[in-house]
């Protein structure tokens, strides 16, 4: 399969998966995160900022501009990085 292609699954499925957490998150509020093995919010806005920089060559891919915007949604206070890898 082309990077690319797997680059569109990988960033459908992480999309997916903020979806489902915001959505728990407004209804749950912070105590969502007690069903996680880890707990800290910011370790999984770690793991999905690291994700979205990764899959930055999508940038162009509505998915991946909503994939940012609920990643601001859940951490509004973290740095979302440029298309090009580095911090914003």
């Amino acid at each position: 399969m082309p990077v690319l292609k797997r680059g569109i699954l990988a960033l459908c499925g992480r999309c997916f998966d903020l979806r489902a957490t915001y959505q728990a998150f407004l209804t749950q509020g912070n105590a969502f995160w007690a069903c996680f093995h880890q707990k800290d919010p910011l370790e999984h806005c770690w793991y999905y900022r690291e994700v979205g920089a990764a899959l930055a060559p999508l940038a162009g891919c509505p998915a991946w501009q909503e994939y940012w915007r609920l990643f601001h949604e859940l951490w509004p206070t973290q740095p979302v990085p440029k298309p090009d890898g580095k911090g914003g």
